[in-house]
């Protein structure tokens, strides 16, 4: 259910690590886009260009 911006609230897991974040639309395109910050990266040990799994429970 898209909201403010188009933004759709989310469950998001990497790996061990689950948070409540949005996905917002991409500009121009039917993808969307799932900002990832500092700490999770951190947790995750996530690095630039790396290829990551990603789960996504859309919250109604």
């Amino acid at each position: 259910m898209p909201r403010f911006w188009g933004m759709v609230p989310v469950i998001a897991q990497i790996g061990v690590t689950n948070w409540n974040t949005s996905i917002f639309p991409e500009k121009n395109s039917i993808k969307y886009v799932l900002p990832l910050k500092a700490d999770i990266r951190k947790k995750e040990k996530i690095t630039v260009n790396q290829k990551i799994r990603v789960s996504i429970t859309i919250q109604f």
